[in-house]
């Protein structure tokens, strides 16, 4: 994807390891500050995005899954420039792994916005390194997927409500595969799933990257 100035905002990487195996993961999101006062104290809004993770995701994933810190990614301008926030490493509360699976096994959700069309949405890749969470071959749990549903909503309303208030989002890059002058930013307005079957993320595989 090309790289776009989009005014008043910011990328979020939620990041995370496995226990065991040295992988370097991430959830994405993006912000939007229209005070810009984010971008003054990236620390504080790192932390701000990283206790609604410890309260909110944490108790969505079992203890191989360890969160570790936040990217905060400039994007008003290009080149972007940013840092990574290294937090606490927490693991996640909702038990132990008794079969693991490939960490590059994820559950894909999508970020709706106001908008219609593949250029107004987004998705998310869940880490889903247990097997006890399948609910059939290729099927994950439906019980997980919407618990996991209800945590991201709570999610994003802990970073927007935060002391450093903001919008969570997705940035628009293309419409109709062309691309935009700048980017554009659209609020998440809902989360969803198209079906319960698993998705892979080789990114996550041992020895690639985020």
């Amino acid at each position: 994807m090309p790289h776009l100035a989009t005014a008043h905002c910011a990328k979020i990487g939620l990041t995370f390891t496995h226990s065991t195996v040295n992988v370097s993961c991430e959830l994405t999101l993006a912000v939007q500050d229209n005070t810009d006062a984010i971008f003054a104290n990236a620390s504080a809004f790192a932390t701000q995005c990283f206790t609604a993770v410890v309260a909110r995701l944490v108790p969505q994933t079992t203890n191989v899954v360890v969160w570790n810190g936040v990217v905060f990614e400039d994007v008003r301008t290009v080149p972007y420039g940013g840092a990574f926030f290294a937090q606490t490493p927490t693991a996640g509360t909702l038990g132990t792994t008794t079969t693991a699976l490939p960490t590059g096994t994820a559950f894909a959700v999508k970020k709706l916005t106001g908008s219609y069309g593949r250029s107004h949405r987004g998705r998310l890749f869940w880490p889903v390194w247990d097997a006890t969470h399948m609910s059939a071959a290729d099927t994950y749990s439906s019980t997980r997927a919407n618990a996991l549903l209800t945590a991201l909503a709570a999610l994003q309303a802990d970073i927007e409500g935060g002391a450093l208030p903001c919008k969570v989002g997705i940035i628009s890059q293309q419409e109709g595969k062309v691309t935009r002058a700048n980017g554009l930013f659209e609020q998440i307005t809902g989360w969803t799933y198209a079906d319960l079957t698993i998705d892979e993320q080789r990114r996550r595989l041992l020895g690639r990257g985020r």
